[in-house]
């Protein structure tokens, strides 16, 4: 998982491959972290929320 290289420390987006992880970017690295049981994160809101309000879009970018 990439995307944090240049990317200020704390900034959320979501995992590529999955929509109950997200990842946060902290000096750098990408640090791969899951959302609660039954939860996906959303893009738009940088949180983890229930399923039908995240909008979990993996054809779109993460970056919000």
């Amino acid at each position: 998982v990439s995307g944090c290289q240049e990317t200020a420390d704390g900034v959320t987006m979501r995992h590529p491959d999955n929509c109950n992880k997200f990842i946060v970017c902290l000096h750098g690295a990408a640090i791969v972290q899951d959302c609660g049981l039954g939860q996906h994160f959303s893009p738009s809101k940088g949180v983890c929320d229930f399923p039908e309000n995240a909008g979990c879009d993996l054809s779109s970018s993460g970056r919000y």
